[in-house]
């Protein structure tokens, strides 16, 4: 892994990554597409969770009241939210 500083944050570039760079600024544009994907899959995964947070809260409160859901409890529970 290769260490790079710019503009005060520091970067983790793989060795080979960093080796067969043009320049910096190459690496600025991986950094920045790898930025933008994570950014992408958290703001999908957000909207999942928000879309089935009445599924994932009552899925909470049953695991509160039993500690233990078995695979059948979970299904008919999804059943119920799911269409």
């Amino acid at each position: 892994m290769q260490r790079i500083a710019a503009d005060g944050f520091e970067f983790f570039y793989p060795k080979e990554e960093y080796c067969n760079a043009q320049s910096y600024r190459q690496l600025d544009k991986l950094q920045e597409k790898r930025l933008r994907l994570i950014e992408e899959y958290y703001n999908n995964t957000k909207l999942l969770l928000l879309k089935n947070k009445e599924l994932l809260d009552r899925l909470a409160s049953e695991l509160y009241e039993k500690e233990v859901l078995l695979y059948d409890e979970i299904m008919a529970i999804a059943g119920e939210y799911l269409h």
